[in-house]
């Protein structure tokens, strides 16, 4: 669990929507780059805990189409945040979870604007 949870959301809602959006595409991607080590899977637990805070705080901020990003987003972390829990790792599991996590993430950096410069 989180300890400084509610600092964490304080300072992340105070940034512009796009922001957190590029917040959350970080998380994602770390979390599919950190998977290839089983020795993250503590560093991979955290921030899936985190991403989907993050999630929660933004989702009411957010247009309808990321909404439904969100929804479908959140019910899979929660059931791979589960699993790697209750070290109940399967191969299969772990590739998909890095490879929905980085789609998302780019997903969300696209989405997010931040690129566009």
């Amino acid at each position: 669990m989180i300890s400084n949870i509610d600092e964490i959301k304080d300072r992340y809602l105070r940034e512009p929507f796009n922001r957190r959006l590029g917040h959350l595409a970080s998380d994602l991607m770390r979390v599919s780059g950190f998977l290839d080590n089983i020795k993250n899977r503590k560093v991979v637990t955290d921030i899936l805990e985190e991403s989907k805070f993050f999630i929660e705080w933004t989702a009411p901020d957010a247009p309808s189409h990321i909404q439904e990003l969100f929804s479908e987003m959140q019910s899979r972390l929660a059931l791979w945040h589960r699993h790697l829990l209750m070290v109940r790792e399967d191969p299969k599991e772990i590739v998909e979870l890095a490879k929905s996590t980085k789609r998302w993430g780019t997903q969300l950096v696209q989405l997010s604007g931040l690129l566009a410069a």
